[in-house]
């Protein structure tokens, strides 16, 4: 069985078990509002491998607790799956990657730029 992890603030634990993860559009929060870029308003970001990181991230301190989600992939739709639009802006520049660059993505754009187009365009790159 694969597996991927959330961690967010264990604040919001009773609210999660009883409602499941929700993405920032249905609970008004987001683990990086301190960055210039907010993450998608409908997605629910999973991760392999960053989990703690991820839940340090909705903390204000790391005195503070978190919780990490363990999520069998076996029971979610992988229609329902995007790959984050930082993986794929990194994979554009990576020749090692093979992600294909459709016109949306100018290769002279900062990388903000460029994360911006890959979240606009997210579903050009479902399959990734």
């Amino acid at each position: 069985m694969p597996f991927v992890y959330h961690g967010t603030d264990a604040e919001h634990v009773d609210e999660i078990l009883e409602n499941g993860l929700q993405p920032r559009e249905a609970t008004g929060r987001s683990n990086w509002s301190q960055n210039n870029m907010e993450s998608l308003p409908g997605h629910v970001y999973l991760s392999r491998l960053y989990a703690l990181y991820f839940g340090l991230g909705a903390v204000d301190s790391w005195d503070e607790p978190i919780a990490v989600y363990e999520i069998d992939l076996d029971r979610i739709p992988l229609d329902s799956l995007y790959p984050d639009e930082d993986f794929i802006e990194q994979g554009i520049r990576n020749p090692d990657i093979d992600i294909e660059n459709p016109d949306i993505i100018n290769e002279e754009d900062n990388i903000i730029e460029r994360t911006e187009s890959v979240r606009d365009n997210i579903d050009q790159y479902k399959d990734y």
